[in-house]
């Protein structure tokens, strides 16, 4: 399995210690890390990359005095492939449920489906219980976590990007370093283009969302599966 590379472990520390620095501003007593998932069978190039917001709160607790490691760990994504995972972390979550949909569709290895995946968040850092970062945690990390972002992006070398974020208030600020079109006719699909040699799609955080709609809207500008 792939590891973090030394300028993604670097860039976690600096997070981790900007968090630690600035504790007692931000007025809470736990909060929740998250690490890159990616499947056991992951190389780069990656088939398929998937990009949420925040962990909601169910990852890594830490408090002031007990924080995480000062380094990225990945996780091995296989809650998916698993009944008894999928029922704990993925049967309620419409963000895991597109996310099987669009693993489905782009991987086609049969018994690999669900290793040859990854999976992370614009945000590494959330709040302890159900929610989103709010505005001035989204800020303090900011800077840390695009610099990850691109970092993991980089490692993994995706064929294809799915950032199930929104444009909006969500993906625009990181994507700056994108070569990307915005989209004005689709009823979710925000924008798409390139980075790199990835093909990179935004369509919006599917809670809530027709997502046969949002995966086919992505479909008809891939053109065919990848594998």
């Amino acid at each position: 399995m792939l590891e973090p590379t030394d300028k993604i472990n670097q860039s976690y520390a600096e997070l981790i210690e900007k968090i630690r620095m600035n504790w007692d501003d931000l007025g809470v007593e736990k909060l929740s890390s998250f690490h890159a998932n990616i499947g056991e069978k992951v190389k780069a190039p990656c088939e398929l990359l998937v990009v949420g917001r925040a962990v909601n709160g169910w990852w890594n607790e830490f408090d002031k005095k007990n924080g995480p490691e000062m380094k990225a760990e990945f996780e091995i994504l296989n809650w998916m492939d698993s009944p008894e995972e999928w029922k704990k972390y993925g049967a309620h979550s419409p963000f895991a449920q597109f996310m099987w949909k669009l693993t489905q569709k782009f991987i086609k290895s049969h018994e690999d489906t669900f290793q040859l995946n990854a999976w992370t968040n614009l945000y590494k850092i959330a709040p302890p219980d159900r929610g989103n970062p709010w505005s001035g945690l989204m800020d303090l990390q900011f800077d840390e976590c695009k610099r990850i972002l691109y970092e993991e992006i980089d490692l993994l070398k995706p064929k294809i990007i799915v950032f199930t974020t929104g444009w909006k208030y969500w993906a625009e600020d990181f994507l700056g370093e994108m070569d990307l079109e915005r989209v004005e006719n689709k009823e979710y699909l925000d924008a798409h283009g390139t980075y790199k040699d990835s093909r990179v799609f935004v369509t919006q955080h599917p809670q809530g969302k027709k997502q046969q709609v949002m995966l086919d809207e992505i479909l008809e500008l891939t053109g065919e599966i990848i594998s």
